[in-house]
Formats: structure tokens, C-alpha cells, sequence
């Protein structure tokens, strides 16, 4: 009996783990390759890559037995990670590849993107989840799914922008070499069978949603962000801005950005920017919430600021349980149209 589709609630809060496992219709699993910033290699060896490959033995229960298996799965299917030079770990399996990446400038590599590819089916994740135990288990997070093959939400073109990406990341590895052996090779040729799938990739399910990616890679003629999200919005203009994010520039930079972002929205009637930021109520009943005062004072008489919080403690099933906020996202709006940006 097939299941219907899920509600709203179970979509939008979802155990992020389970979206490393493939159903039985997936087929055996190829490969993945993933970027991160922090990096836990072990939760990762055993949580996420150990879903993904469908591990059975317990590495706390049966240390010898989940090393054979290990090695015996991991043999037969490609993994690795693109990680920020800065938080590479050494103490790891050598069946899967480890890639550091160093961008010019000392910026970070802080993108979060996924790609799973089974015999029939590839899920790519998109978020703000690093490949570490907080990430999937105790933040609050942001994380889109994209889904291609049979009864796939996503068609070939936005496979290959996400595989061109990968490819521009991997260029920032220190001492990159395109040799027929190591984890350039071997990442070299995922990529390519990744390009090869996107030509069968079709839409079964048409949405009315448009998807498309956001990249931003130091060197290229994409442009910032804000940018992009003004280029792909057609008029009439914006008039509703929503920014989450745990983390903002402080001082002077901070109202820079604000005023960028204030740029993309209409120049004529009243527009607001809502940040929300973490944090919480006193016990003298004020609120208090994490940004700096720059975003106080706007651009123009016309535009308003306003500003909410998250908490760090939620209820979960009847609990309240320290869920810290770590999700990034932009949200335009204009009466019945609105852009969604997770990052």
C-alpha cells in the first residue's frame, strides 16, 4: 500500500539522518559526496555514511564485526567530503575521501550541499547543517531535498549547476592534481557519472515552485547574493524581507548589508526587513536579542526594521530541550509571490 504524502508538520520538521537512507526502490547505493565547515568525521563515518550504506552491526556493540562490514560496504561504494582546510580530521577510516578546501583571502568553505546517489534514485540535501553531531541532532536547521529519477521533484539542469558547483569547491584544494589515482580521481569520476544521470532526469511531479541554485565561489561572475536574488526576481519589487540567521556582521558592516538588501525591495510605499536573531525573554520581562544595534536605524524614511527572536529551549514532546538556532535563510515577498533562499 503506498503512503500518502506527508503533512506539513511532518515535512517541515523531519530527523535530518533519515534523509541518508534510501528506500528499497533506491536500488544499492553508488556513492555521495559532501561539503561541510566543521566536520565530526566519526558521527559521520557512523551516522550518516552508516545509513547511507546500510550498515547493520553496532560499532559500540560489536567493534569487529561493524569494522568488517565497513570495509566490506565501503569497498563498493564512493564517499567523500569537502571539508575547510581548517577543520580537517586526521583519526579516520581511509575507505572514504577527506578533501581540504582553502579559499583565497581566508574566507571559509561554508557551504552545506549533499549529493546521494543510489542506483535509481539521487536526494541531494541543501542547508545550513554542517556534517557534525549538533548539525542533525540538536540545532535548529534549515535543509531543503531535492529528489531525481522516478517520481523525482527536480529535473537534469539543476543536477548539473550542482555538480558544476562541486567542481568549482574542489578547485580551492591545496595542491590539486588531476592524477589517475587518489581522491581527485576517484572524485573526478562521481562527478562525471553524476552528469551522465542528469540527461534521464525528468520532472514527474510539476511543481509550482522554481528551484534553482545560489552559488557563491570567490573569483566568479556570479555576484553576491543579494545580487542574484535580484536578478532572478522579476518586478514588480519586493516589499517584505524576512532574514534569519544566528550569526550578523558587526558594527558599521552590518547596516552596509541592510542596506543592500533594502536595495532589492520596491522604492515606492512602505517596505519592512524582519531580522530574527536568537534570543530571549529576561526575568524582569524585557527581550533581548542577539544584533548588533546598526540594524536599528534604516536606509530610508520608508523602510522599516523589525525584529524577532528564537529561542535556544523548545518544546519537544512535551520537554523543553536547548534546540540553538542555526538556520540561515532570506525570504522575499510581494502579495501572492515570494523567493526563498536556505543557506
Amino acid at each position: 500500500m503506498k503512503k500518502g504524502p506527508k503533512s506539513y508538520v511532518e515535512q517541515s520538521r523531519a530527523r535530518l539522518l533519515d534523509l541518508w537512507t534510501g528506500e528499497l526502490s533506491f536500488g544499492a547505493p553508488l556513492g555521495c559526496v559532501a561539503t561541510t565547515f566543521t566536520f565530526d568525521a566519526a558521527f559521520y563515518e557512523e551516522h550518516c555514511l552508516g545509513r547511507f550504506i546500510g550498515m547493520q552491526s553496532n560499532a559500540k556493540e560489536t567493534a569487529k564485526a561493524y569494522l568488517i562490514e565497513r570495509e566490506e560496504k565501503l569497498s563498493q561504494c564512493f564517499a567523500c567530503v569537502l571539508v575547510d582546510h581548517t577543520q580537517v580530521e586526521i583519526d579516520r577510516s581511509l575507505r572514504w575521501n577527506q578533501i581540504p578546501i582553502a579559499l583565497h583571502g581566508g574566507g571559509a568553505q561554508h557551504a552545506k550541499v549533499t549529493i546521494l546517489m543510489w542506483e535509481h534514485r539521487i536526494r541531494v540535501l541543501v542547508g545550513s547543517a554542517n556534517l557534525t553531531e549538533p548539525g542533525y541532532r540538536l540545532n535548529q536547521e534549515h535543509l531543503a531535498v531535492l529528489e531525481f529519477g522516478a517520481e523525482g521533484d527536480c529535473d537534469g539542469e539543476m543536477l548539473l549547476q550542482l555538480v558544476s558547483f562541486l567542481e568549482e569547491v574542489r578547485e580551492f584544494s591545496p595542491g590539486t592534481t588531476r592524477t589517475d589515482e587518489g581522491p581527485h580521481a576517484s572524485l573526478t569520476y562521481f562527478l562525471s557519472s553524476l552528469r551522465s544521470r542528469a540527461a534521464g532526469c525528468q520532472v514527474t511531479q510539476p511543481s509550482d515552485a522554481n528551484i534553482f541554485l545560489v552559488p557563491l565561489v570567490p573569483g566568479t561572475s556570479a555576484g553576491s547574493v543579494l545580487k542574484q536574488l535580484q536578478e532572478r526576481w522579476k518586478p514588480p519589487a519586493p516589499d517584505l524581507a524576512f532574514v534569519v540567521s544566528p550569526f550578523y556582521d558587526e558594527g558599521v558592516r552590518a547596516g552596509e548589508v541592510a542596506k543592500e538588501l533594502g536595495k532589492i525591495l520596491s522604492t515606492r510605499g512602505e517596505r519592512t526587513i524582519c531580522f530574527t536573531a536568537p534570543g530571549r525573554k529576561l526575568h524582569d520581562g524585557t527581550e533581548q536579542i542577539d544584533l548588533p544595534e546598526e540594524l536599528i536605524a534604516t536606509s530610508h524614511p520608508s523602510l522599516c526594521h523589525e525584529f524577532h527572536y528564537v529561542e535556544d529551549c523548545i518544546d519537544v514532546s512535551g520537554s523543553m530541550t536547548r534546540r540553538p538556532l542555526h538556520a540561515k535563510s532570506i525570504w522575499l515577498e510581494k502579495a501572492q509571490r515570494a523567493m526563498f533562499l536556505i543557506a
